[in-house]
């Protein structure tokens, strides 16, 4: 293919007219060795710069790494303490415990004598009975013997405003003074109050105090009559928190700091126990962490770059380090190239300089000629060489300006459009594809010449009169500065489309064949599964997610009840609600569909919506009592559809309710279902489809 491109020959830089003689050679030497010594100078400043830049570049990486996990893992912590503090409301925030409080601290702390009266008060009538408090300690004692267990707690204390306990879990330690003076904070702030760290025999514990609010009062804003004392294992969140994150790069390392009266104190491993104080040079790291930097290792020996952030609560700093000789290990290597490509430049540079005063020394004009005649043809030949290749390729290969004319395509391009490559060049897309693909291409181009970055773009295009679908990379080339065009490489990606396209139609097809299967051992379960397909499809897509993902809604709702096909007729069809065992059986269904289900490769993630879509996000769903974020967006999606559409099909042993109500039902259980979700359901069935799909369900 002949080069649409003029190059100048190589000729042009040297000049035709003869090389002078030099007017002595001394002088020329002189001159030589100066500009040799002032290009090694330059060569060296570079060299110096990118070994600077490359420093500089290894230890921002390690900053952002170490930032990201520091924070990660803080709020890790933070998330789990605050999964405490949860615990304890309800205990600090009920009725009994706060109606207990108050009477102690009405009482001055004597409760030898005092009386409080049982719930029966709240009424208007006054005629309750009155208990004495002393009697009433055995049963609050109980209750919080009760909760500390379930809630995974060592111990608990029920404390007046000062200090001095009244109620304690059973078999549980003297209160320490250290605990009493925490309570007291508490109930003096008005805020949760957390203790130091100390090592017992189960691991690292710490004391929390959590105000007790006046039962005459409003439970957030009222006063204080007294604090809960638990007592909270640390070994399970300091550990999850400590562990080695994954991909950790050598020489990493992470630990707990607690600031203390008497200074830092470390926490390295994994939560066993304390190591001991630290010395921190930085002034007042408390407020707002360990800025990033070059230090003495607080985990180890020598230096490392270390940073350190709050964890929100408690006066700990999450620390996280990298040794300073692994985080510059990789700059050894690239000084030994900068250093080794420098060498070898002088030594191109000094050779040159011998040369050519050997040549200009000599007159060895010719010789100099014959190198660059034997360059060029080099040129010439690897220009072949790379023509033949770009020939031989399956992909459209192209090369145009900036007004979106060919100017070079290799032979696939000139026959995939039914011209030869010397016809092609000149022509643009619109010439070659048509106008409406010529307009999308074009519009393309711009922003990849805008931006001077690669994009890949789909387009569907007329080729040899059928519509073929192509993939195109568009790739800006630069010419002594400027960006003259783009490189298209384009790829025919019409038949894998087509393949894919089928597959998903087939596994369509095979899901409404299990569909109907399920409907026909349960009448009730008749349309339940289309209509929650079409719901979570309908809050998918006011949700913006993706394609595959509401693709995987669909599928994972339709098939969201093949799992019954295993459980006994008997009990789908039972008339009225169903007992424990019953109800136990029912709820396999999910185990069963994932068994049904398990060799189908849907190239989609059907199969972990459809295993979490009965999960609740305060963990009382099945089959494995997920919440919060561990259940995927999805899930909930399809939790919120199913429980919607079941509540407004008739069932046997209930009537239908209105939309209304279940809607009602959803957005009064916030711990079980995404608000989000129910929101948009809202706005769904205010529309047309919603209208629709009640309209169908009354018709069926």
């Amino acid at each position: 293919m002949p080069n649409q491109f003029h190059t100048p020959p190589e000729a042009d830089l040297l000049g035709s007219a003869p090389i002078p003689e030099p007017p002595s050679s001394k002088r020329v030497a002189v001159l030589a060795l100066c500009v040799l010594v002032a290009i090694v100078l330059l060569i060296g400043a570079v060299a110096w710069v990118l070994v600077s830049e490359k420093r500089a570049e290894l230890i921002a990486a390690t900053r952002e790494r170490l930032t990201l996990t520091a924070e990660g893992r803080a709020e890790v912590l933070a998330t789990w303490l605050a999964g405490r503090v949860v615990h304890s409301d309800r205990v600090s925030k009920s009725e009994l415990f706060r109606l207990f409080a108050t009477e102690i601290d009405s009482a001055g702390g004597d409760i030898s004598g005092a009386t409080t009266q049982s719930d029966s008060t709240l009424e208007e009538d006054g005629d309750s009975e009155a208990w004495p408090l002393i009697e009433q300690i055995p049963l609050i004692e109980r209750v919080l013997t009760d909760f500390t267990i379930d809630a995974g707690f060592e111990a608990g204390y029920v404390v007046g405003r000062d200090g001095v306990p009244f109620a304690a879990t059973a078999a549980s330690p003297q209160l320490s003074e250290a605990a009493r003076a925490l309570a007291e904070q508490a109930v003096q702030s008005r805020r949760i109050a957390y203790g130091r760290l100390r090592a017992t025999g189960i691991g690292l514990v710490m004391d929390m105090a959590v105000p007790i609010i006046s039962a005459q009062a409003d439970p957030e804003h009222g006063p204080p009559v007294g604090a809960l004392v638990l007592n909270v294992p640390l070994a399970s969140g300091l550990a999850q928190a400590l562990e080695p994150p994954p991909l950790s790069a050598s020489g990493e390392a992470q630990g707990l700091i607690e600031m203390r009266d008497d200074g830092p104190y470390l926490l390295a491993g994994t939560g066993v126990g304390l190591e001991g104080p630290v010395a921190i040079d930085e002034p007042g790291p408390a407020a707002g962490g360990l800025d990033f930097a070059d230090r003495q290792s607080l985990l180890s020996e020598g230096r490392a770059y270390s940073l350190a952030v709050p964890v929100s609560g408690p006066p700990w700093l999450f620390l996280r380090e990298r040794s300073t000789a692994d985080t510059l290990a990789p700059l050894g290597g690239h000084v030994t190239v900068i250093a080794s490509f420098t060498t070898l430049v002088i030594a191109l540079l000094v050779g040159l300089f011998t040369a050519f005063w050997w040549r200009l020394a000599n007159h060895h004009n010719k010789a100099r000629a014959d190198q660059y005649i034997d360059l060029a043809g080099r040129i010439d030949a690897q220009k072949r060489f790379l023509d033949s290749i770009a020939g031989s390729v399956e992909e459209l290969i192209g090369l145009k300006d900036r007004d979106g004319v060919y100017r070079y395509v290799n032979r696939a391009f000139a026959k995939s459009v039914g011209r030869s490559p010397q016809e092609t060049v000149g022509l643009d897309d619109f010439s070659c594809f048509g106008a409406g693909a010529a307009e999308r291409l074009k519009v393309s181009d711009e922003r990849a010449l805008r931006t001077g970055r690669a994009i890949t773009v789909t387009e569907e295009v007329a080729l040899g009169g059928a519509k073929r679908t192509l993939q195109v990379s568009k790739v800006p080339y630069s010419s002594t500065g400027e960006v003259p065009g783009l490189v298209t490489v384009a790829r025919d990606v019409t038949d894998i489309l087509d393949a894919q396209r089928r597959y998903r139609q087939q596994t369509q097809q095979m899901v409404s064949a299990l569909v109907r299967a399920v409907e026909l051992r349960d009448p009730y379960l008749a349309g339940h599964s289309r209509r929650v397909a079409g719901l979570t499809v309908a809050i998918g897509e006011r949700m913006d997610l993706s394609a595959d993902d509401i693709a995987a809604l669909e599928a994972a709702a339709n098939l969201s009840q093949i799992g019954k096909l295993k459980v006994p007729r008997e009990i789908l069809t039972k008339p009225a609600r169903l007992a424990g065992a019953e109800r136990a059986e029912v709820e396999r269904h999910i185990e069963y569909a994932l068994d049904i289900l398990k060799d189908i490769d849907f190239d989609l993630p059907v199969l972990e919506s459809l295993a979490q879509m009965h999960e609740r996000l305060d963990g009382t769903g099945y089959p494995k009592g997920l919440a919060g974020d561990t259940i995927s967006l999805r899930a909930r999606i399809l939790a919120v559809a199913d429980v919607f559409t079941a509540r407004i099909e008739p069932r046997g042993y209930r009537p239908v309710i209105s939309v209304e109500a279940a809607l009602q039902i959803l957005a009064s259980h916030p711990g079980r279902y995404d608000q989000r979700v129910v929101e948009v359901l809202r706005s769904v069935m205010s529309s047309i489809e919603g209208e629709r799909l009640v309209a169908g369900l009354m018709a069926s």
